[in-house]
């Protein structure tokens, strides 16, 4: 699990997400992070939205503190 992968993911998550809230936090957060990193293509894309909120919290526990750390803690808090 990288922050490029964590872009296209985060994509993936507004398509099928329901609720207008969740969407738009996933796609400010795509936005937001693509700023900091280069974009890529994951192996494989989780398509279910409920396991949206574990996903991101993997990606907060493996990453070192600064800007990257605010922008997922910050999308966490939306979920």
């Amino acid at each position: 699990m990288t922050l490029r992968t964590s872009i296209v993911q985060a994509r993936t998550f507004a398509k099928v997400t329901d609720s207008p809230v969740k969407k738009k936090a996933f796609l400010d957060y795509a936005r937001a992070m693509r700023r900091l990193t280069e974009p890529s293509d994951p192996r494989t894309l989780i398509w279910c939205p409920c396991k949206a909120p574990a996903y991101f919290q993997d990606l907060n526990k493996s990453l070192a503190p600064g800007p990257a750390k605010n922008l997922v803690k910050k999308m966490l808090t939306k979920l």
